[in-house]
């Protein structure tokens, strides 16, 4: 439901929250947006699979937030 395109057109310096389904974004177009825009964040309560694999971005961006479910 959410795609990289979601993540492109978002404002500047934005606040994503996600707190509904992890398996509604789609997680990789997302991580590359983030890369390519630091003014964005990205607030996780959920992730698919959740928790994320152990080598996923998401726990290395500083743009990323993930908090327990």
């Amino acid at each position: 439901m959410i795609h990289g395109e979601h993540f492109r057109l978002m404002k500047e310096n934005a606040t994503f929250i996600n707190t509904a389904r992890g398996a509604i974004v789609e997680e990789q177009a997302m991580i590359d947006v983030l890369q390519e825009r630091s003014d964005l964040t990205a607030l996780l309560d959920v992730t698919s699979p959740e928790p994320p694999e152990a080598d996923s971005l998401l726990y290395d961006l500083p743009n990323v937030v993930l908090t327990p479910h």
